[in-house]
């Protein structure tokens, strides 16, 4: 059976427009105004599947080559992602969003996450390149460590209405899925936004630490602002989790949604505990921190 895949049917200019109301409204949105603004864009978000599923299939392909029991997945942003993302950045244009359609390839080790990104970069493309990201050598405050590249499709005769659209690809290990499907599962339970960096703060810095402690397996760079020194982390980590296992929040309820992801993350513990020392050529070696400012900051109740 034929899939019909979604056409854009708005000019640039209309979903830019669209993006600008919708950005100041609040979700889910019950005004004549929003409502002919998620047309618009539900519209433009649709119409990323093909190029999106075109990627894909060459995204499996290529990882395939490198390790082939790769994970690979898709996904079109949610529209209320969409929206708080335009909430957050007023002056983003809808049209140039570059994360509404992304496929995402998962590796077990750094080496095929280099050798795959080297592909896609050193390799000739029917798509555009516009940008990259790389948060694993430049690994984000809170932690979230992937490599992004971005493109832009370039259709044929046929497919020239998607042309324009764009497409992100995200190249991580499993270790740096676990952490990230960690911190989306806990941010649900306790209704908070700790993918957008926003709530507990002791959430926030224990995510942190843990991502120091997957780049320090990796023989990676460390997230700024976390200790470098194999004692000092161990230390503020089993601080942080013996605080969070005896606070007063659904804690199994916590444990039990991230299931194979928690495994994951404790093994990453004990596997950074047994290290020692840390990994040869990696940049920690038992230097401490110039700022040792932000040890855990706790309340107890």
């Amino acid at each position: 059976m034929r899939v019909a895949w979604s056409e854009p049917q708005y000019e640039r200019k209309d979903v830019d427009a669209a993006g600008r109301e919708l950005g100041k409204l609040i979700f889910p949105v019950d005004t004549v105004s929003g409502i002919n603004a998620l047309g618009v864009i539900n519209n433009w978000r649709s119409s990323h599947s093909y190029p999106l599923n075109t990627f894909q299939i060459t995204l499996r392909r290529k990882g395939r080559k490198i390790e082939r029991g790769v994970i690979v997945a898709q996904r079109i942003k949610r529209l209320e992602s969409i929206h708080a993302k335009l909430a957050r950045q007023p002056s983003m244009r809808m049209s140039q969003m570059q994360d509404i359609a992304g496929c995402r390839a998962v590796f077990r080790n750094m080496r095929s996450v280099r050798r795959l990104v080297a592909h896609y970069k050193g390799s000739k493309f029917d798509h555009i390149f516009k940008s990259e990201k790389d948060y694993i050598t430049h690994p984000k405050t809170d932690g979230y460590r992937c490599h992004h590249l971005v493109y832009e499709y370039r259709g044929t005769e046929v497919t020239k209405a998607y042309t324009g659209t764009r497409i992100e690809i995200q190249v991580r290990t499993q270790l740096q899925h676990a952490w990230a499907t960690a911190v989306e599962a806990v941010g649900i339970f306790t209704k908070q936004a700790l993918k957008s960096n926003q709530g507990d703060q002791d959430w926030l810095r224990f995510f942190a630490l843990m991502g120091t402690a997957i780049a320090a397996i990796e023989q990676c760079q460390p997230v700024p602002e976390t200790p470098i020194d194999k004692t000092e982390l161990i230390t503020e980590i089993k601080y942080s989790w013996t605080f969070f296992t005896s606070k007063s929040c659904s804690w199994r309820t916590i444990q039990a949604s991230i299931l194979l992801d928690q495994r994951k993350m404790t093994n990453t513990f004990s596997r950074l505990w047994n290290t020692s020392p840390l990994p040869a050529g990696s940049p920690f070696g038992g230097t401490r921190r110039k700022n040792p400012k932000q040890r855990i900051s706790i309340t107890r109740n």
